[in-house]
């Protein structure tokens, strides 16, 4: 790490506020994602406020994420800055209950999609586009690496939110910013960059309640009616929770699945991710936290695990985390990193 690196860090941490619409926000307040996002499951875009400086009309709103991470290898001693999962956003509002909205992550078109709400009582909304499929807790691994739960999921419905995780179609559900949520989407099924042949169709479902120390949900996904090279149906499933007792946070996601191949049988897949968070005071947190997937249960010695120890500095539209990471494969390889990361975002 460079002096001048140390010294920004430093000088941020001076820096104090609470940073919001991120899972642990969403879990130490009981709301939903629903609550900071414009998408219904989260991720992307963050409504725009009255204060915010992405507002530019009150039908026209600018967007951004940047990621810049050092990490440093153990075993090769490699040390690398990187431009990590950063996005711009434009939101338009032509009406009060329709919202267009477009995401391009890393120069890369992720979302683009129109949205519809109810103004009244009820929160049902309902959209059309590219979109994030509705999964899980959408967990931030910022530098995308191949201990996110993506991994084996094809096209990638894991925990995590990446740019092969959108796809096509349409979607409804109800969206309120606290006590529960329900999502369900229908899409055409194909990876990122894959060319629709009006063949595959996926569905993607999402539900579950939250009260003031606990949210407990699941999701599902399949796509069984079309040929891909290697496989023929593909489902998966999860069950996702936190508990909020202050000032700690408890994150908790299991999934697993199957793939049925083209040319017979099954494989079959599990991964699994938990997150303790302490917030020892305003502004800091500190983090424990454990990854693991399991991409074939029947062979032996292909899971990885990952075991990661960090303190995160909040702030208003900023934060700086440095962690250490465990990472741990068979046969053994000593890939252990340092990891810091500062994320701004408007």
């Amino acid at each position: 790490m460079t002096c001048k690196t140390a010294a920004l860090f430093a000088g941020l941490c001076f820096w104090a506020s609470a940073a919001e619409a991120r899972p642990y926000y969403a879990a130490r307040k009981g709301l939903s994602c629903a609550a900071c996002h414009i998408a219904p499951a989260g991720g992307g875009m963050r409504k725009p406020r009255e204060n915010s400086p992405g507002r530019l009309t009150d039908a026209v709103s600018l967007g951004a994420d940047l990621r810049v991470s050092f990490s440093r290898i153990e075993k090769s001693g490699v040390s690398a800055f990187e431009v990590d999962r950063s996005a711009l956003y434009v939101a338009a509002a032509p009406r009060p209950e329709l919202q267009l909205v477009y995401n391009m992550d890393n120069a890369i078109t992720s979302q683009v999609y129109g949205l519809w709400r109810a103004q009244g009582n009820l929160p049902f909304y309902a959209r059309a586009g590219r979109f994030w499929l509705p999964y899980g807790i959408q967990w931030e691994d910022p530098d995308n690496s191949v201990f996110t739960r993506t991994t084996p999921f094809t096209p990638n419905v894991g925990f995590d939110m990446s740019q092969s995780a959108a796809d096509t179609g349409v979607e409804f559900g109800l969206a309120p910013k606290k006590d529960y949520f329900l999502n369900l989407s229908l899409t055409n099924g194909q990876p990122a960059g894959a060319t629709d042949n009006n063949e595959r169709k996926a569905a993607t479902a999402r539900a579950g309640i939250i009260r003031k120390f606990f949210m407990v949900g699941g999701s599902f996904y399949t796509d069984s009616s079309g040929p891909l090279p290697l496989h023929k149906k593909q489902t998966r499933f999860d069950l996702m929770g936190w508990l909020t007792l202050s000032p700690v946070v408890l994150m908790a996601e299991w999934g697993s699945g199957s793939d049925e191949l083209n040319s017979g049988g099954r494989t079959r897949l599990r991964s699994s991710a938990a997150e303790l968070d302490l917030e020892p005071g305003p502004g800091w947190l500190g983090k424990v936290r454990f990854d693991s997937v399991d991409p074939d249960t029947s062979l032996p010695g292909d899971d990885r695990r990952r075991y990661s120890i960090g303190v995160e500095r909040l702030l208003e539209s900023i934060s700086v985390e440095l962690a250490y990471r465990l990472n741990l494969e068979t046969p053994k390889v000593k890939n252990n990193e340092l990891f810091l990361q500062t994320h701004v975002w408007f």
